[in-house]
């Protein structure tokens, strides 16, 4: 009987409406969407406002709208397996997948590393969910380094 109960228990908890996302949130990935420049690499995030304690599901890391400082890792191709880490500043809007890499833009003998925002999207789900916290077009994110 307890047992029964107990699966009663977990099954409600489950379904409940409590259980469903309470705000909207932003999504980031870091895949290259296709290879088409050599000067670009995919991205993996280490940290999140400096707590490796964040949310990653089917690819995207999932985050609040707002301020935060992500410390990200990548590899580029051409430095024989050299990984690269940076910290930057990244505003996110309500209900907007952002898909970015690392780009060091022209073969220079110094590399400066800077993030680029490839696409932009809204996520139809959180959308409907908050029709009034998530705006008509998405406005343009922003990606600083945090010296």
């Amino acid at each position: 009987m307890r047992r029964k109960v107990a699966w009663a228990v977990t099954f409600m908890a489950l379904a409940s409406p409590a259980s469903a996302q309470q705000a909207p949130w932003a999504e980031l990935s870091g895949e290259l969407l296709r290879m088409v420049d050599s000067n670009r690499a995919s991205i993996e995030v280490i940290a999140v406002d400096g707590s490796t304690n964040f949310q990653t599901r089917s690819g995207y890391t999932h985050l609040s709208p707002g301020l935060h400082v992500l410390h990200l890792t990548w590899t580029y191709r051409g430095d024989r397996g050299e990984v690269h880490y940076g910290t930057f500043q990244f505003v996110l809007a309500p209900c907007t997948r952002y898909h970015v890499v690392a780009d060091h833009g022209p073969a220079t003998r110094a590399k400066r590393w800077e993030l680029v925002i490839v696409k932009e999207e809204p996520i139809k789900r959180c959308k409907d969910l908050f029709p009034d916290k998530a705006p008509e077009s998405a406005p343009s994110a922003s990606a600083d380094p945090v010296s």
